[in-house]
């Protein structure tokens, strides 16, 4: 199934990134690739924009509070209070203050070409929306939580400068979505929470490396066409035709569903302390080998892909 091929422009999709929500679960991984509705905006965000369910130290998941404007809004709900944005502080980094999120509005083609620091203590939102924008990165390390959009052929990173994106280091919700050709190299460090990147534009996030725990969803057509995980668990979704064209998995735990036509031709396991990997039918190539498992013929190993069920296949601590 065929997504939606170019999102408009932000501006005619005010709140846009409000109350983004991707449930933390593998099971998700395909369902949120394969089923967008129409323009691009999975039907999570658009069933929780404006809802204010909040993500903190509870248990509620969800984005910010709709009904604010300015500094006087905020995000609750079942998962706490995530801070309000201050006019004056957002300011003087260089955001103002929309529907409870410093925001900063990248619009012209090459706009934000230097780093964005996001102020502490307040949610942050970026919109790169234009060709090569937002080439200089985003810091998001001090915010309560971090969302940006990449809407723009090589925005947020385009080799041989690499877009790096620092997700808040607390317990806060980082989220990323890369639309048609975004992303084409990016750095997406996670924080204590993890990171939900989700590829949902064509050839969107072309080597996309992300460190800690991520949660990565390749929903469209050759999206993802390296992903390296390092640092810490992983979940990659590969839903779409031609999709993970490479994938390396690194430093943790990590499980890879393979569900588009040609995705995953190569997927490497050896450097992860466990790797499940799922195939189906017409997808993976010769099948992935798991820790431990070199000879590809161990109890690790299945033909459409590799287990790391076994308790002597799994080496994490």
């Amino acid at each position: 199934m065929h997504l939606a091929p170019r999102r408009a422009p932000l501006a005619r999709h005010p709140g846009i990134l409000q109350g983004l929500a991707i449930p933390w679960a593998a099971a998700s991984l395909l369902a949120l690739g394969l089923a967008s509705a129409p323009g691009c905006i999975p039907p999570e965000l658009l069933a929780s924009a404006g809802a204010g369910a909040g993500t903190g130290a509870g248990s509620g998941t969800g984005g910010l509070a709709g009904s604010g404007v300015g500094g006087g809004s905020t995000a609750g709900g079942a998962g706490g209070t995530i801070g309000l944005c201050e006019d004056l502080a957002c300011a003087d980094a260089g955001g103002v203050c929309q529907n409870g999120a410093c925001t900063y509005s990248c619009l012209p083609t090459g706009a934000c070409s230097t780093k964005i620091y996001c102020p502490q203590g307040m949610p942050c939102r970026v919109e790169c929306d234009g060709a090569e924008t937002c080439s200089g990165g985003v810091d998001c390390t001090l915010s309560t939580s971090c969302q940006i959009l990449c809407n723009g052929a090589n925005s947020c990173g385009k080799a041989p400068n690499v877009g790096t994106i620092d997700c808040p280091l607390g317990e806060a919700n980082c989220k990323v979505w890369c639309e048609e050709g975004a992303c084409t190299t990016v750095i997406v460090k996670a924080g204590v929470s993890g990171a939900d990147v989700v590829c949902e534009g064509l050839g969107s996030c072309q080597d996309l490396s992300c460190q800690g725990f991520c949660n990565v969803t390749c929903g469209a057509d050759n999206a993802c066409k390296k992903v390296a995980c390092t640092g810490g668990p992983c979940s990659i979704g590969c839903g779409a035709t031609a999709t993970c064209n490479e994938v390396i998995c690194g430093g943790g735990a990590c499980t890879v569903a393979c569900g588009g036509m040609s995705s995953c031709p190569s997927v490497t396991c050896d450097a992860a302390c466990a790797c499940d990997v799922t195939c189906a039918m017409s997808a993976c190539g010769t099948g992935a080998i798991c820790p431990g498992d070199v000879s590809g013929a161990g109890p690790c190993s299945l033909d459409n892909g590799c287990s790391s069920g076994p308790s002597e296949c799994s080496t994490c601590p």
